[in-house]
């Protein structure tokens, strides 16, 4: 007797083949049976007449970090059919973290994590952290990567300096200590602090420890704008010195003068990196504007020893007026700058470009949904002033959207077959839509409306393919044995409903979904919850 039977379905299993027609058997947590199954032998039926039943589909790349203790039931993932996250990325974690740094760590994450007061960071190792996960019983499954950033502030803080031979063996240390806890490998944010201040030695020798492991590095890259090439070349370096398995995370190409051509090169550039033996794949959401933190608008010289001195130099008016000289391409950057290979947001997308998501403060919601150019305009004064006048009010909490890409590269690496997806959605304030839709945009608008890649093709980058990459051998697939991480939707109707205005909204098309053979989604309603597992390298 089969606990459920999903029937008269248009399966597509996730490894690229067409669709056939069966039913599934599932007993507890398993896919048990793939054929004619009788209704006598289920104890509950799904009918999904006219619907594709697919794996749950995989985020590659997520955030949900600290959303997964606050909101462990992670609607806004699991109605668009998220059955797995995989969380820890761009080198921004909360675990490791030492009992000192977590106040100030908190402020400077709140642009992408959220604010969650309940939580109370009770936690020193990825380990303890990942327990912490556990005991709140998420609705869906996440893995984890470990974060260079955070084990390079558990050693050296927010200091800028090169460290000595010991520092670099005690983050190392963690980040193999990290990996036998269960981390699938470790995440790089080449353009945050602390990472932006890393050596190369330092990158060397934690992507040595994670090829020994057998993990991949997803790395934010320095620079997605006007240096993107160079800052692949980096990647593709890395990898050839270390042997460690790349994962480019959100490819794109930022500001209008790389549109149209820095994505064919640097693709192009992967490709022969392939061919020559060394692993190098990406994710992308389908967006054409990006969402990261507004402190992230500043130099990086600006944002060396944390939060407190942040604020403390963009205080001063004579720091304004360099910054800003920078900003414009006015005056040469600094070491630090020019080192980090300084994406520059305000030039690749303009003031009337930058859309303020989310603040800390009541006082500042007025913010929400206005580019940093309108609020200019009210409040008549320069926009450098703006961006540091509110990091100052806000605490430095303050998170952004950037118009800054181009439809036409998006759909360039969505057709390529390197590419995965994942929603790289922040948390707070009026977030970016990829949080709620990244998932129904790609089978609603570019495999139904525009017919860019087929459906078989997009429920591999979803599903099978992003398991493989991260080494999650049970799920992925519907085959026998597997863990039955089910979403049924019907391709016919599956389309994304959230907006820059008006985020909160869950797509269409989502019939059923199944976390390890539970129901969870049913008619587009959570009927269901706390099924999901973390998920630890084996």
């Amino acid at each position: 007797m089969y606990d459920i039977v999903i029937k008269n379905g248009k399966i597509i299993s996730g490894c690229g083949n067409p669709w056939y027609k069966a039913d599934i058997g599932i007993i507890g947590d398993t896919i048990s049976h793939i054929g004619n199954i009788s209704e006598k032998d289920a104890n509950e039926i799904v009918d999904a007449e006219d619907l594709i039943v697919c794996p749950g589909f995989i985020d590659a790349h997520s955030h949900g970090d600290l959303r997964i203790l606050g909101e462990p039931t992670a609607s806004e993932k699991l109605m668009q059919g998220v059955t797995t996250e995989i969380n820890g990325q761009c080198g921004i974690g909360i675990a490791p973290i030492k009992n000192e740094d977590k106040e100030n760590w908190r402020n400077y994450i709140y642009g992408i994590f959220g604010e969650y007061p309940e939580i109370h960071f009770n936690w020193n190792t990825l380990e303890q952290y990942l327990k912490e996960v556990e005991k709140k019983q998420p609705s869906i499954n996440a893995g984890y990567l470990v974060t260079f950033g955070a084990a390079r502030l558990m050693v050296m803080g927010f200091d800028s300096r090169e460290p000595n031979d010991d520092e670099i063996k005690k983050i190392v240390q963690i980040i193999d200590e990290s990996m036998k806890s269960g981390a699938f490998g470790m995440s790089l944010g080449m353009i945050y602090v602390p990472t932006v201040f890393a050596t190369n030695r330092e990158l060397i020798e934690t992507c040595k420890i994670v090829a020994e492991n057998n993990g991949v590095v997803g790395i934010h890259i320095r620079n997605e704008g006007n240096d993107l090439i160079n800052s692949v070349q980096e990647v593709i370096n890395l990898t050839k010195e270390t042997g460690v398995s790349f994962q480019i995370s959100h490819l794109k190409a930022g500001g209008k003068n790389n549109w149209h051509k820095s994505i064919d090169k640097v693709i192009k550039m992967i490709e022969l990196a392939r061919e020559e033996g060394f692993d190098i794949t990406f994710d992308q959401y389908p967006y054409d504007s990006c969402s990261t933190m507004l402190r992230q608008v500043l130099p990086p010289w600006v944002l060396d020893g944390g939060n407190e001195k942040m604020k403390a130099r963009i205080s001063d008016k004579d720091i304004r007026v360099k910054v800003n000289r920078q900003i414009n391409g006015e005056s040469p950057v600094d070491g630090l700058t020019s080192k980090a290979g300084w994406d520059n947001y305000a030039n690749l997308g303009g003031w009337d470009g930058i859309l303020i998501t989310s603040v800390k403060s009541k006082n500042s919601q007025k913010c929400l949904g206005k580019t940093i150019k309108q609020l200019s305009d009210e409040m008549n004064k320069e926009p450098i002033d703006v961006v540091c006048d509110l990091l100052i009010k806000e605490d430095g909490a303050v998170g952004m959207a950037v118009y800054m890409m181009c439809e036409d590269d998006v759909k360039t690496i969505l057709k390529h077959e390197l590419g995965m997806v994942g929603t790289d959605g922040l948390y707070g304030g009026k977030p970016h839509p990829r949080l709620y839709g990244t998932f129904p945009k790609i089978l609603g608008k570019y495999v139904r409306q525009e017919n860019l890649i087929s459906l078989t093709t997009a429920i591999r980058k979803i599903t099978s393919y992003p398991a493989q990459r991260y080494g999650i051998r049970d799920r992925g697939m519907i085959l026998q044995g597997m863990k039955a991480d089910i979403t049924i939707f019907d391709e016919n109707k599956i389309i994304d409903n959230s907006t820059f205005n008006d985020p909160f909204h869950y797509p269409d098309g989502i019939k059923y979904v199944l976390v390890n053979g539970k129901i969870e989604v049913k008619n587009n309603k959570i009927v269901n919850k706390g099924n999901g597992n973390v998920l630890l390298k084996k």
